[in-house]
């Protein structure tokens, strides 16, 4: 017969290795959404004819179709 700690302690550890798993499937979740987002920016720009991109703070613009780019 397996004593009630024992029982007790395997409780815990399935219960935090469920806990670790479920903040690992929302942090992936919440990381393809802000991917998922800023290709859809991207995607409104560019049929709109017009991109501004953000390079570490940098603030890239031009009319898509133009030669020249800044």
């Amino acid at each position: 017969m397996i004593s009630p700690e024992c029982v007790f302690i395997i409780y815990i550890i399935i219960l935090i290795k469920v806990n670790v798993l479920i903040k690992q499937k929302h942090t992936n979740k919440t990381k393809f959404c802000k991917i998922a987002r800023r290709t859809n920016q991207i995607q409104e720009a560019l049929n709109l004819g017009k991109a501004s991109i953000n390079i570490r703070g940098k603030q890239l613009r031009w009319v898509i179709g133009q030669d020249e780019k800044p």
